[in-house]
């Protein structure tokens, strides 16, 4: 919908045969991912993206079946899973990623999440990883500090410098960093599922993603700036030579593309 973003700007609505066009486009995505050789394929419906821009009320403002009540949010994400399972084939492996939190206002909520989850559940999808925030709440996906330069703010001039320099100070302390900071999510999602959930956020130390697997919090536990920290953590785990990755959560590996660890043994400045 033509709401504005944080950054002012607008998006046009899409017309009725551009997301046809869309969902079609997604399904020969994923086909060209299996014919490719790949074990399965994600359908990355948080963060922001166009599927989670669908689910959202904060951002699908439509009045057509596209929009409005919560079925037609979901239909986007729902006709495309369809088109990728009937396509190919139910030994297929096909999961999908939420928001369990938009951290935004009028975004998705962790009751909605719940809810999207248990009928991709019903449909059958494969397995459902859940995560928070968008690029507009960005940090909270990516708790620990922020960097000072930061993109939003090394972008900026002037006063819109000033206005977002107060606003990321005022977020630091939201947005600090927490072990397991979206398993609260995690556990509402999968009392809703009959398929595995997959746990990301902040997962640092191997005793606490042992004790969330055991206890049937998350049946996969999912890292990112660990790997990007030491891709061989994984297998340091395997072999009993670590106890917790040593990733700052500086979230430098956030600023630049493509992401690297900085190697850094002390903090780098932040708000």
């Amino acid at each position: 919908s033509a709401v504005p973003n944080l950054l002012g700007v607008t998006p046009a609505p899409m017309r009725a045969r551009q997301i046809q066009e869309t969902i079609a486009n997604y399904v020969r995505a994923a086909e060209r991912a299996q014919r490719a050789g790949f074990d399965g394929v994600q359908i990355h419906a948080a963060h922001g993206y166009l599927i989670h821009q669908f689910l959202s009320p904060r951002t699908n403002k439509r009045k057509d079946r596209w929009g409005g009540s919560f079925a037609n949010r979901l239909r986007f994400l729902t006709e495309i899973y369809q088109g990728i399972r009937e396509r190919l084939g139910g030994g297929y492996p096909v999961l999908v990623r939420i928001n369990g939190n938009d951290f935004l206002p009028g975004g998705l909520g962790p009751a909605e999440a719940a809810a999207i989850a248990r009928h991709m559940s019903s449909l059958g999808v494969d397995a459902v990883e859940t995560s928070a925030g968008t690029w507009e709440s960005h940090l909270h996906m990516s708790r620990g500090d922020i960097p000072r330069h930061y993109w939003i703010y090394a972008r900026a001039r002037g006063e819109e410098k000033e206005k977002i320099k107060a606003r990321l100070t005022a977020m630091a302390p939201e947005v600090r960093f927490k072990e397991a900071y979206l398993l609260e999510y995690a556990r509402q999602i999968k009392k809703e599922i009959r398929c595995p959930l997959i746990l990301p956020g902040g997962l640092r130390t191997v005793k606490v993603m042992e004790g969330i697997l055991e206890r049937g919090e998350a049946d996969f536990i999912s890292l990112c700036r660990p790997l990007i920290r030491d891709p061989e953590f994984p297998n340091l785990i395997r072999r009993g030579l670590v106890k917790k990755s040593s990733c700052l959560n500086c979230n430098l590996c956030l600023v630049d593309k493509p992401p690297v660890c900085y190697q850094m043994r002390l903090r780098p400045p932040h708000f």
